[in-house]
C-alpha cells in the first residue's frame, strides 16, 4: 500500500502543476484515481460520491468566475478541485494515519499543526 500512497503523492503534485487540465487529462486522471480505488479494494461509488461534497464549495467561486467570461479558468478550477479532493480521499483511505504523520514531518510541516491533526483524528 505504501507505494500506492506514494503514486496518489506524485499524481497529487502533478495535478497542482497542471495549469489547466484538458478534458482527456481530467478523465485520464479520474480513470487513474478510480483504478488505486478498485485495487485498494475500496468502494468506487462511495468514494466518488464522497468527494463530491467539495463541488458546493468551489462551484460559487467557479460560477462567478464563468460569469466573468472565464469559462476555461472556471472549468480548471471545477475540475482540480473535485481530482484533489478523490485524491486525498483515496489516500486517506489507503495510507495508515501513523504513515501520513511520518511523512508530513519529514517535509517540516509545523510540529503544532501536526498535533492538531493526531488529536482531531483521535
Amino acid at each position: 500500500m505504501l507505494a500506492l500512497s506514494w503514486f496518489l503523492l506524485i499524481l497529487l503534485i502533478e495535478l497542482a502543476l497542471l495549469r489547466s487540465p484538458s478534458l482527456l487529462q481530467a478523465f485520464s486522471y479520474l480513470f487513474f484515481i478510480l483504478l488505486i480505488a478498485l485495487f485498494a479494494r475500496l468502494s468506487v461509488l462511495q468514494v466518488a460520491s464522497a468527494s463530491l461534497l467539495v463541488l458546493p464549495f468551489v462551484g460559487i467561486f467557479s460560477l462567478l468566475i464563468y460569469l466573468t467570461g472565464d469559462a476555461s479558468r472556471a472549468w480548471a478550477i471545477l475540475a482540480k478541485s473535485y481530482l484533489s479532493a478523490l485524491t486525498v480521499l483515496v489516500c486517506m483511505a489507503v495510507t495508515p494515519l501513523p504513515d501520513l504523520v511520518s511523512a508530513v514531518a519529514f517535509f517540516k510541516f509545523p510540529r503544532l499543526l501536526l498535533g492538531i491533526t493526531q488529536i482531531i483524528h483521535r
